[in-house]
């Protein structure tokens, strides 16, 4: 991985070093700030394909508590380190990467110390002939997937500033940060099933996943709808006065597809798991020239807006995709999302036609609650007892 991602390292830099040479829209110093960074940023890629082999070790022996502390450490760091860069010596963006990179390096370095107590501590490494082919033959189908989809996530951003300029770029990702950070719940989530997902039977590991993917979805719709609904503000009482407008619709469609994204993550998980990494490598390759097709369509019919409706419907053709894969897709217990998605619409409409705080609030509580019903009612049998015993255990410890 350290291989693959001294290549990426290596594309990424060449790329980047083009697009802000070229397309990107701004003033000369922010172009030269940005040419001197590119260096740092594709060190980054390096890193981060390494912490995720630690974790991935950690996680197949479901060490999450030991994996939770070094991610907790790890994404508190990516935060400090920059603000106190900024604070104490320089907001230059090089000086700002370099320190999220040494927060990122932090974190692999924890994550390695736990590996090598985990595997190395007591016992040698032994290269094997036996395992290699068949670790490249799934690593390589994860490795496309690992590579285009992180690219989906960010090319929006690099065609919003060759098209509309650096201060839309600015408008878009704060929303968009913001909406990414509530996909850690699924996240860790879909951290613990996949190696359930690996070891059990089929036919539970199927059942196992529709179960999940309408929890994950009648959960994230919890966040969502208050994100959506109270998107101005919230967005005002941080920015104030340097509030862009254009982000706050922006972030209320950006919901909709972290939503699908959120439910997305458990049939994707699933799939990797059972085996068939090769049909989510070949979806996201697909997706990539469909996506920049949605991003020009609906970027130049709709401006800033625009970009956030091809960000939502390439996540919701996704997570049909995937769910249609793992044969979920059209089953009983994933009917039941059908419900969560009126309520969605529904804050989705108090977030853009009401205009009266108190209004706001009555309907986020009043679709909260019945979203929050709707998933106690409909809790499948074997999650309620699962997550029962999870409370009783902790209660008596």
């Amino acid at each position: 991985m350290a291989g693959f991602g001294l290549i990426t390292a290596i594309l990424l830099f060449i790329f980047t070093n083009w697009y802000f040479a070229g397309p990107f829209e701004t003033y000369e110093g922010l172009r030269s700030e940005a040419l001197k960074a590119v260096w740092i940023l594709a060190l980054c890629s390096i890193v981060v394909g390494l912490n995720g082999v630690l974790a991935g070790a950690l996680m197949g022996y479901e060490e999450f508590g030991v994996l939770a502390i070094s991610n907790a450490i790890s994404n508190s760091v990516i935060v400090l380190f920059p603000l106190a860069t900024a604070y104490l010596y320089s907001i230059e963006i090089s000086y700002l990467i370099a320190s999220a990179l040494l927060a990122r390096s932090l974190g692999a370095a924890l994550l390695t110390i736990n590996v090598w107590r985990k595997f190395f501590k007591h016992r040698l490494a032994k290269f094997s002939h036996e395992e290699l082919k068949p670790l490249l033959g799934f690593g390589l189908w994860v490795m496309v997937s690992s590579l285009i989809g992180p690219l989906m996530l960010f090319v929006d951003r690099f065609v919003i500033g060759a098209y509309l300029g650096a201060l839309a770029v600015a408008a878009y990702a704060i929303p968009y940060q913001i909406a990414s950070r509530t996909l850690l719940v699924p996240v860790a989530i879909t951290q613990a099933l996949y190696p359930r997902f690996a070891a059990e039977d089929g036919a539970l590991a199927k059942a196992r996943c529709a179960e999940f993917a309408v929890f994950v979805g009648q959960f994230f719709a919890l966040i969502s709808i208050v994100l959506i609904c109270l998107a101005e503000p919230l967005l005002r009482l941080w920015l104030g006065d340097l509030l862009d407008p254009r982000s706050v619709l922006v972030a209320q469609v950006l919901m909709i597809g972290f939503w699908a994204n959120a439910i997305a993550f458990v049939p994707f998980a699933y799939l990797q798991a059972r085996g068939n990494p090769g049909f989510t490598a070949i979806l996201h390759t697909l997706e990539l020239p469909v996506f920049l097709t949605l991003l020009w369509a609906f970027g130049t019919s709709f401006g800033l807006t625009g970009f956030a409706i091809a960000f939502s419907a390439r996540c919701i053709i996704d997570c049909a995709a995937l769910m249609q894969k793992s044969s979920i897709l059209w089953s009983m217990q994933t009917a039941k999302l059908g419900v969560t998605a009126v309520f969605l619409s529904a804050s989705f409409l108090v977030g853009t036609l009401s205009d009266s705080f108190v209004t706001m609030l009555v309907w986020t509580a009043l679709l909260f609650v019945g979203v929050f019903a709707a998933m106690l009612f409909q809790m499948p049998a074997g999650l309620r007892v699962t997550i029962r015993s999870l409370a009783w255990a902790r209660r008596f410890g």
